[in-house]
């Protein structure tokens, strides 16, 4: 999971003009010789010489080496799990979010990480569930204090249990369709509990289409 990195090359030309003299020979001086051309630079020439100096050549940002685009229309997480709904739910500044190809290998979603503000958020995306997010493998079932999601076709919320100071984890998957997030969500210095977790799957819920 995804920076982008920013490059800038500025290109400077210097030319040298250098005469070389005939030895020994001299040219004859006459009434009639057109005067030298000056050797001083002229104020417009300074000028274009000044300006092309400074010149700045606009950032490349290219993608990260490796790392495939996202395709447009795809399923993408980080349009789904936006940073309001973060700091709404949860009051907490979402930071830096991070889009990448999903990590599940639907090559039609994108998968979102937020990191660097008080969340930290991972969130796998795929437009296939029930091959990628089976239910026999993706369930909170059974865990003491886990939650069945509303009004999704499959879903379950999961704070885990034991946790001590400010720093909350939990879980949550969601799937409607064939559209299916795998959440794992840490929030530092905002305490939550499972009433938070279920009002902000809501709203990710209405957002996956």
């Amino acid at each position: 999971m995804g920076r982008a990195w920013t490059a800038a090359t500025v290109l400077l030309l210097a030319m040298s003009l250098s005469a070389c003299a005939d030895d020994g020979v001299k040219a004859p001086s006459t009434s009639s010789a057109k005067p030298t051309p000056s050797a001083e630079p002229s104020e417009s020439a300074s000028e274009s010489t000044s300006e092309s100096a400074t010149t700045e050549v606009t950032p490349i940002e290219p993608s990260p080496p490796g790392l495939p685009e996202i395709p447009a229309g795809a399923f993408n997480a980080c349009d789904v799990v936006t940073p309001e709904l973060i700091s709404t739910h949860f009051g907490a500044d979402a930071g830096q979010s991070l889009s990448q190809p999903s990590s599940l290998g639907d090559p039609n979603a994108g998968d979102c990480l937020y990191y660097g503000g008080d969340a930290t958020v991972v969130i796998q995306a795929t437009t296939r569930a029930d091959q990628d997010l089976p239910e026999s493998a993706y369930t909170y079932e059974g865990l003491p204090g886990a939650e069945e999601v509303p009004g999704a076709d499959r879903g379950w919320a999961y704070v885990f249990p034991n946790q001590s100071g400010a720093t909350v984890t939990s879980g949550l998957i969601l799937v409607k369709g064939q559209r299916g997030l795998q959440l794992s969500i840490v929030i530092d210095g905002h305490p939550y509990d499972i009433a938070t977790l279920q009002a902000f799957a809501q709203d990710v819920l209405a957002n996956m289409g």
